[in-house]
Parts: structure tokens; C-alpha cells; sequence
């Protein structure tokens, strides 16, 4: 009787410290994220505020500029699944880098004063977003280690931790 109340306590503890090792880890990883969640919403405010100008560039700067207000409108608002906001965040700095180019194709004259200085203010966010995102993408391969190896990958699919999708960092050119 005292064996099998030992080999349950046993069990019970290997179950907690499994569970607390990952909850630790996952909480590591939600201050970097917050830092970064908040870049990624001044970058979201800015692209917003660029696609509110009136530009008279070419059809491609149309489409991207739609794809870019929807990628920005979905992260806004209602919860999403955490690893479909990153994806949805790196969608848009894929649009982002399409952007960029059509925009500094504009003869320098021709643009409006406001857009030179959001140019700047995107610049100067994606210099913080992509330093936000380094060191996000550090905090949560731990995590995503434990998640995936033996024995804590068994913790994981009990307790349903899910591996965190990194941030696809831009180059800046």
C-alpha cells in the first residue's frame, strides 16, 4: 500500500515539475513578446496612417497597399491564435518590403512633406521592431525546446503547450 501511494506521489510530482518547467519557460517568453507586440502595433499605426494618403503611384502600390490594410485590420481587434498573429505579422513585413521600393521610386520631389516624415517614423519603428523581435526569437527558443524534446514533449501534449512561432526579422536596405 505505502509503494503504490509513493509511486502515485511519485508520478503526481513528475507531472507538476513537468507542468511548472513549461509554464516557467512560457512566461520567460510574454515580456519580449509584450515589447514586441507593442512595436508591432506603432508599425501597424504608421502603415495605417501611410495608406491614408492619397498617392497616385501605379497599380501595384494599389495592391499591395490592400494587402497590407488587411494584414494590419487583422491583428486589430478581436483575439486570434497567438501563432496566427506572428504569421500575420510576418506577412506584413513581407508586404512591407514590397511597399518600400514603389514608395522610394517616387521622385523626392513629388512627395508629400507628411510622407517623408512617416518614411522616417517607419524607419525609426523598424529599427526597435526588428531589436524587439531578436530578442523575442531568443526568449522563446527555450521554450520551444522543451516543447518539442523528451520528456517535457510528453507534458507538452498533456497540457497542451504549443510550440511559439518566431518572427521573421527584416533586413534593412
Amino acid at each position: 500500500m505505502i509503494e503504490a501511494l509513493f509511486a502515485i506521489a511519485l508520478i503526481g510530482g513528475f507531472f507538476f515539475l513537468g507542468n511548472h518547467r513549461l509554464t516557467q519557460l512560457k512566461k520567460e517568453t510574454e515580456k519580449p513578446f509584450s515589447d514586441f507586440e507593442g512595436q508591432a502595433r506603432i508599425r501597424r499605426n504608421l502603415l495605417k496612417n501611410l495608406l491614408e494618403m492619397e498617392l497616385d503611384v501605379n497599380s501595384k502600390y494599389e495592391r499591395v497597399a490592400a494587402k497590407i490594410e488587411d494584414l494590419c485590420n487583422a491583428n486589430t481587434g478581436g483575439k486570434i491564435p497567438f501563432n496566427n498573429w506572428i504569421e500575420n505579422e510576418n506577412l506584413l513585413t513581407v508586404a512591407l518590403a514590397e511597399l518600400l521600393p514603389i514608395l522610394n521610386a517616387m521622385p523626392y520631389a513629388e512627395m508629400p512633406d507628411n510622407l517623408i516624415e512617416l518614411q522616417k517614423k517607419l524607419q525609426n519603428n523598424t529599427r526597435a521592431f526588428i531589436q524587439t523581435a531578436e530578442i523575442y526569437n531568443k526568449a522563446i527558443v527555450g521554450y520551444n525546446h522543451a516543447v518539442i524534446m523528451f520528456p517535457s514533449n510528453a507534458f507538452a501534449l498533456i497540457f497542451n503547450f504549443r510550440m511559439r512561432r518566431p518572427v521573421v526579422i527584416p533586413t534593412m536596405g
